[in-house]
């Protein structure tokens, strides 16, 4: 019961603190272009993860399949279409439409892998989550549906991830995992960054993204990240996911103060049925 309500407490952390993850990234592009940001960014959590770890632990683990499907599906895949999907659409919206990771993990791993017995709720909150996303993406052009498309593809990327990253806490520390996951793909993204967007950033464009980079790296990337890691090791994914709507409501509201971005009745809209198919496919 003590494990649990840890694990509780450490995703409602993580969630709140990930909240500020569009609005803070959306900052960043004023400054530099998306991979460099992305890059940038994770490469600042490696750094992080390396000084929280006994160096000798680095090397020592036998979870290696799994860091390598969390390092592609999410330090890769996720982050970098995540990254790329925002310059198309707006951080409440990005907030919101992430939600339907619990809808992907619902049907890859109850409805696909047939490791639950279908009930009607479940089909209900499946169903809901699907309105409240037609409800987000109807009213936006096609240039604001292709960021929000891409954002909801990021989230398929994310639910297989997390579960390679589950199966790898049981074998390794969060340090560890998130170490070589930020390592290799920040090492990707940033050989991407200079392919796409040369050149290197100049120093003076450097110093004025150090503090988001910063806040993006250590904060986001690392802190809340330990403590995601650290709550689904001790509480099921899904029962992780339940809090997830409070983490989009949260975005909304940084979205407004600090991009001026007014939420729409769309966003509103949809962020209802959204988090009524969360909890019914979540709860017991």
């Amino acid at each position: 019961m003590i494990e649990a309500r840890k694990g509780d407490l450490f995703i409602l952390i993580s969630i709140l603190l990930w909240s500020s993850f569009a609005v803070i990234t959306k900052l960043s592009f004023q400054i530099l272009p998306f991979l460099w940001s992305a890059s940038l960014s994770i490469l600042i959590a490696t750094i992080f993860f390396f000084y929280r770890e006994k160096k000798s632990a680095l090397i020592q683990h036998n979870a290696w399949k799994d860091i390598w499907g969390t390092t592609i599906l999410i330090g890769i895949l996720y982050y970098g279409l995540f990254f790329y999907g925002l310059q198309y659409t707006s951080a409440g919206n990005a907030g919101v439409l992430g939600l339907t990771e619990i809808f992907f993990a619902y049907l890859f791993f109850i409805v696909l892998a047939k490791k639950e017995a279908w009930v009607p709720s479940h089909a209900l909150g499946a169903t809901l989550m699907i309105i409240g996303a037609i409800c987000v993406l109807a009213p936006n052009q096609w240039t604001s549906q292709w960021g929000d498309l891409i954002i909801i593809l990021a989230t398929i990327f994310s639910v297989w991830g997390n579960a390679y990253m589950k199966n790898a806490r049981t074998k390794v520390s969060s340090d560890v995992i998130m170490f070589w996951r930020s390592l290799i793909s920040g090492l990707f993204l940033l050989g991407l960054a200079f392919h796409v967007s040369p050149p290197f950033p100049a120093l003076e464009t450097l110093t004025e993204a150090l503090p988001i980079l910063l806040v993006n790296g250590l904060l986001l990337m690392g802190l809340s990240k330990i403590f995601w890691i650290e709550g689904i090791h001790r509480i099921p994914i899904s029962r992780a996911m339940s809090i997830a709507p409070l983490g989009a409501a949260f975005t909304l509201l940084l979205a407004f103060f600090f991009l001026g971005e007014i939420p729409t009745s769309y966003q509103l809209l949809g962020l209802v049925p959204i988090s009524a198919g969360v909890w019914l496919l979540v709860k017991k």
